[in-house]
């Protein structure tokens, strides 16, 4: 715990002393430092309720978070590094992230995607197709040309319709 916090003020103190925080809003590695210290001193405090074996009366959330014995390195380094948590937050418990990726747990009943996933592909798939297709003989240049100029009004409105349409597929896509 405490080489954590020493590790993250000296990032501080670094950017202070350099001038490196001149803008308004500036990203650095201490954003994800200020989110790795809480883990770790979460996961040291759960550590050290679990491994210690001491007689002291535990909550009912300590007990459900405490660590027997430590995790793998690479179990104990996606769980710091994890994209989900890793750069905004929130900090959980070691025993939360370890049910997540298990599938264990309030994490056990989680209905499949895989339908909706299917469906929103080949929404893509056809999309992307149509306006591949359409995009050479539709395209916006071709506003821009005699031929469209000669077309009467309401020729031209359904032309430009049409062409703002398929331009709204690659949004789709």
């Amino acid at each position: 715990m405490i080489g954590a916090m020493v590790t993250l003020s000296t990032f501080h103190i670094h950017r202070m002393l350099t001038g490196t925080d001149t803008h308004l809003i500036s990203l650095t590695i201490t954003t994800s430092i200020m989110v790795l210290v809480p883990k770790l001193t979460m996961f040291a405090w759960d550590y050290s309720d679990g491994a210690a074996n001491l007689d002291r009366k535990l909550t009912p959330e300590q007990e459900k978070s405490k660590l027997k014995e430590l995790p793998s390195l690479l179990a104990f380094s996606s769980y710091c590094f994890n994209f989900s948590s890793s750069i905004l937050g929130p900090v959980h418990p070691f025993y939360v992230y370890n049910e997540f990726i298990q599938i264990q747990g309030v994490y056990k009943n989680i209905p499949s995607c895989a339908k909706r996933v299917a469906t929103l592909l080949a929404k893509t798939v056809f999309f992307t197709v149509l306006g591949i297709t359409l995009d050479s003989k539709f395209n916006v240049t071709s506003l821009l040309t005699k031929e469209f100029a000669e077309k009467n009004i309401l020729e031209q409105q359904f032309y430009m319709i049409f062409i703002a349409m398929l331009l709204r597929f690659r949004f789709y896509a």
